[in-house]
């Protein structure tokens, strides 16, 4: 006992590194709870993120508020217009891929190119993402996203029959996850690539298949889909039906979806020969703000 009794101070300032150090593993439970709350409230989380200032964290828990910050952007549809976080991120888990964070790390750089027009960068980050996830399996949801965003830069690039593989394989992901508002989303991507390689009839199945959920599940998704029906019948030459799917639907979307329904409304009611409800649709688009 005796050379404890000479070091009672030092013991105790080890003892006690000792168990911060062990604790520091851990992530900020706050941060934890603003993550969870970014899947069901987005705006909430992004006021609470806030409401911390980095500088006082831990390198760790610092790497995390900045992972959140750009996923809670992303989930408030806010587009990401600078790459200098994500880097500093990527560094970060980079020398800690056995993180379970990492695939989610790789999934936001690939979100951020994605933005940034890169969609090169953006797969070669959301394949490996892909990957990892694949393996893993714990993570259905993130996985389905991951799988949507590769097809989704595959129709981009113009590589529909790519595409469509992957986002069919998000739509099952979404149904296991019971992802309804991924679900309807990813069945209208499908619906949109089908367009894009001239397969309106499909894309019509896959637009119907969606709105019956989003009826009752996400008005703002109903009108949205609607808008893709009245262009599958622009393009099949079925005017009465386009109109009859764009009535009265550019002036409740949401901001930002409207400049697409309104350039719709306006080729729409100028091949119906509305000139007035064309000019009025064309006007509102040359004056928006986007």
């Amino acid at each position: 006992m005796k050379p404890l009794q000479k070091y009672p101070l030092l013991f105790i300032v080890l003892l006690a590194i000792s168990i911060l150090t062990g604790c520091s593993s851990e992530p900020d439970p706050l941060l934890e709870r603003i993550d969870r709350l970014s899947e069901k409230d987005p705006g909430l989380a992004r006021d609470a993120l806030d409401s911390i200032d980095p500088k006082s964290l831990a390198a760790p828990d610092r790497h995390l508020y900045d992972l959140l910050d750009i996923k809670i952007d992303d989930k408030n549809y806010v587009r990401h217009t600078s790459d200098s976080l994500i880097l500093d991120v990527l560094d970060y888990y980079s020398s800690h891929k056995d993180s379970p964070r990492y695939p989610e790390v790789l999934y936001y750089a690939g979100r951020v190119y994605s933005d940034l027009g890169d969609g090169k960068t953006a797969l070669k980050y959301f394949q490996p993402a892909v990957d990892m996830l694949s393996e893993n399996g714990d993570n259905s949801a993130l996985l389905g996203s991951a799988i949507a965003q590769v097809g989704n830069l595959l129709s981009r690039l113009g590589l529909y029959d790519q595409a469509v593989p992957y986002v069919s394989k998000s739509i099952v992901l979404d149904s296991v996850s019971c992802d309804t508002l991924n679900w309807i989303r990813d069945k209208r991507l499908l619906g949109s690539i089908y367009i894009r390689s001239k397969k309106y009839d499909k894309a019509i199945s896959s637009f119907k298949s969606a709105l019956l959920l989003a009826n009752t599940f996400d008005v703002n998704e109903m009108r949205i889909i609607k808008v893709y029906l009245a262009a599958c019948h622009y393009e099949k030459d079925e005017i009465g039906s386009a109109v009859k799917e764009i009535r009265n639907i550019p002036e409740t979307i949401d901001s930002l979806s409207q400049n697409f329904a309104l350039a719709y409304a306006a080729k729409i009611y100028l091949k119906a020969e509305k000139l007035d409800s064309a000019y009025l649709y064309s006007r509102q688009l040359v004056n928006s703000n986007s």
